[in-house]
């Protein structure tokens, strides 16, 4: 269904990343805001785009800054914006260089930490779980630390951090069948969640500010805590699997739903009390792509991927869902001048519904 204009009147103007430009160059002196609501939004947020070029975001902090990977200099790299020094590329290995940060936090005593995967000197030039520590506003990378592997793993990527330092991700052995996942802070070092076995892949992908984790354990979307250990999330009713890939304050939990046969997907939510909400999508989701909550904020808004309505050719693009909007939308629907951006998909939203 189209999202009627007038739902959008006196709503926030804020910035929108994983886009495609369609007829109206976004500024290049634009830059995120640094406010974080305070109160539950009121209303549907209009999204203004500004250009980040030569880079895919991933994730963003509160206080908009994001981080991701790019190809700007030719190879896939690391990277951290801000909107004091605009694209930080973060070290990898010299002469082959390659890196994707997947996750930072917020600024903290001036400090951003940013973790994600690379190769390094250290690891041989295997891929290895990496944390790069960056002094803000000033932009200097302070420290680049290889988080190494699991015993007797080979590869391992960092997904997850939370503002305490606490980092969750994958390490592999070697064979896609029994990927394992490890919680890590300085005083631990990594630690397996104690999840997983061969043929059943453990997979942490969020943790929020009080340390629980979400992921998915073979195709079942779970929470994890140090002190309650596992809690499997099950599905949404009429699906078959589900995958957790983020996961706010409250620990609702945005996902992915499919069913069986891999023949459709649902973007999904779940929230204690209330249980999993499929909240919508449609189309197959191995031939035209996938639906999926991949980012979600305090006020359980979530951001993704998704065919959210019917039409005569399938559209697999950005989504938005707020209880306040009721539905799922294309964020296109939302952008302050209409048709002027593709939003191909979206990774994360903050508080401040950017």
């Amino acid at each position: 269904m189209s999202v009627k204009r007038s739902l959008l009147l006196g709503s926030l103007l804020l910035a929108a990343l994983g886009c495609e430009e369609m007829r109206h160059p976004a500024s290049g002196n634009e830059s995120p805001s640094n406010s974080v609501l305070t109160a539950v939004p009121v209303g549907v947020p209009v999204y203004n785009v500004t250009a980040i070029n030569a880079t895919t975001g991933l994730r963003l902090n509160q206080s908009g800054d994001v981080v991701g990977w790019t190809t700007k200099n030719g190879p896939t790299e690391p990277f951290l914006y801000t909107a004091q020094n605009g694209v930080i590329v973060l070290p990898t290995l010299t002469g082959q260089p390659y890196g994707v940060a997947r996750d930072l936090s917020d600024r903290t005593a001036g400090v951003i930490t940013v973790v994600g995967e690379a190769k390094l000197s250290s690891s041989g030039g295997a891929i290895h779980a990496v944390r790069w520590t960056v002094a803000v506003p000033q932009g200097n990378v302070l420290n680049t630390t290889d988080l190494g592997t699991l015993p007797g793993h080979s590869e391992s990527a960092a997904y997850g951090v939370n503002n305490a330092g606490q980092i969750v991700g994958t390490s592999d052995p070697n064979s896609a069948l029994s990927i394992r996942s490890f919680i890590y802070t300085n005083a631990t070092g990594m630690v397996d969640l104690g999840l997983g076995s061969i043929g059943t892949n453990a997979v942490a992908r969020d943790i929020n500010a009080s340390g629980v984790v979400t992921g998915y354990l073979g195709l079942k979307a779970f929470r994890w805590t140090t002190t309650g250990g596992l809690e499997n999330l099950g599905t949404p009713a009429g699906w078959a699997n589900s995958f957790g890939l983020a996961i706010n304050a409250s620990n609702q939990v945005a996902a992915s739903a499919t069913d069986a046969f891999g023949n459709a997907s649902n973007v999904a939510r779940y929230t204690n009390g209330i249980g999993w909400q499929a909240l919508g999508g449609l189309g197959q989701s191995v031939s035209q792509g996938s639906n999926s909550g991949n980012g979600i904020n305090q006020w359980g808004d979530v951001a993704g991927l998704g065919w959210p309505r019917t039409g005569v050719t399938p559209a697999i693009k950005a989504v938005f869902y707020s209880d306040n909007l009721g539905v799922l939308a294309y964020v296109d629907d939302l952008l302050l001048v209409p048709g002027s951006w593709l939003i191909k998909n979206a990774f994360d939203i903050n508080d401040a519904q950017q």
